[in-house]
């Protein structure tokens, strides 16, 4: 997975390593947090908090959602056994 910022959004390598960069645990009010405590970066690297904050009260539930899913199917594939 990637984006133009990013090249390396997500990679697995082999059936037991998994590398993301990004959060998909956050819940809406912890990236609120997030958003003040890094407004100087943020607004540095000319990110609108105000759009920042606009999309993720858009998006949400909806990542809300998808991230459960993913940790319950991420959580299920792993062998306490390795």
């Amino acid at each position: 997975m990637s984006t133009d910022k990013c090249t390396n959004q997500a990679f697995a390598y082999g059936p037991s390593v998994l590398g993301l960069q990004f959060h998909v645990e956050v819940p809406l009010y912890r990236f609120a947090r997030w958003l003040i405590g890094h407004a100087s970066e943020l607004a540095a690297a000319g990110c609108s908090v105000p759009q920042l904050r606009a999309a993720a009260r858009r998006h949400a539930p909806t990542l809300a959602s998808k991230a459960e899913v993913f940790l319950d199917r991420l959580l299920d594939g792993i062998d306490p056994a390795q």
